[in-house]
């Protein structure tokens, strides 16, 4: 049963790669009890799929004679670990773009003078460090995980690859729009008036955040969250942009 956990876990982390019927619908071309990767799993018989028994990658049976073992030797990286990893991941990232960015900028909004400066600036900066830590856990992840089928990089997968691609896209515009925030503040107190560093501050603020909004819901999707955490993160998300946008436009 363990290994059936573990096994699931992985498939969890790179579900999408091999998600075709044959594998989840019980289709199992082996006929191995109930097939897929439930019980029975690829073996002639009865047993129970990743575990020991009749049939399948267990010890008793007609597939692999000893099972996979130790299955994070078989998939080369530490499933428990990465699962924690993508956690957190998904924490902080989502603690940046749902409520750090958008706040921060609420802020410049709304509070008079000078402290909404420092606000402003505060919260964004505090946000950027800890989207970069949850960029960074992104990146370890990609290049520790392996599709179990063919050792690819979540990279390698289309139906996977798009989270990752925009979270670096994402990472790029965070880490210069504290750059671009200052020199709009440099130019604007030296001029009276907005230069072109103000709106790249500006669009690029605004872009990160939506985007960083969508990305997270596609990361939950990903990682087939469960129904009522996707929920939870729409509807946060949901009232979060549009006090932001308020904000912005009002």
């Amino acid at each position: 049963m363990a290994r059936i956990l573990q096994a699931a876990t992985c498939l969890s982390l790179v579900a999408p790669a091999i998600a075709a019927p044959q594998w989840w619908n019980g289709n199992n071309p082996n006929n191995g009890g109930n097939g897929g990767f439930g019980n029975g799993g690829f073996g002639n018989g009865n047993g129970n799929g990743f575990g020991n028994g009749n049939g399948g990658f267990g010890s008793d049976g007609n597939g692999f004679p000893n099972g996979f073992g130790n299955s994070n030797s078989f998939l080369g990286f530490d499933i428990n670990q990465a699962m924690y990893r993508r956690s957190v991941h998904g924490i902080l990232a989502s603690l940046a773009f749902v409520i750090l960015f958008p706040i921060g900028s609420i802020l410049m909004r709304i509070v008079p003078g000078r402290l909404a400066l420092f606000a402003h600036a505060g919260t964004q900066v505090v946000a950027v460090i800890i989207y970069v830590a949850a960029a960074g856990l992104g990146i370890h992840l990609v290049s520790t995980i392996r599709l179990p089928f063919g050792n690819g990089s979540l990279l390698d997968e289309p139906s996977i690859n798009f989270h990752p691609i925009i979270g670096l896209v994402l990472l790029v515009m965070v880490v210069v729009q504290p750059v671009l925030g200052y020199l709009h503040h440099a130019a604007f107190k030296k001029l009276g008036r907005r230069q072109v560093w103000s709106h790249l501050h500006l669009w690029n603020g605004r872009l990160a955040i939506t985007m960083g909004i969508i990305n997270g819901g596609l990361g939950l999707m990903v990682s087939r969250a469960p129904t009522r955490l996707i929920t939870a993160y729409i509807a946060v998300s949901a009232v979060m942009w549009m006090l932001w946008f308020c904000a912005a436009v009002f």
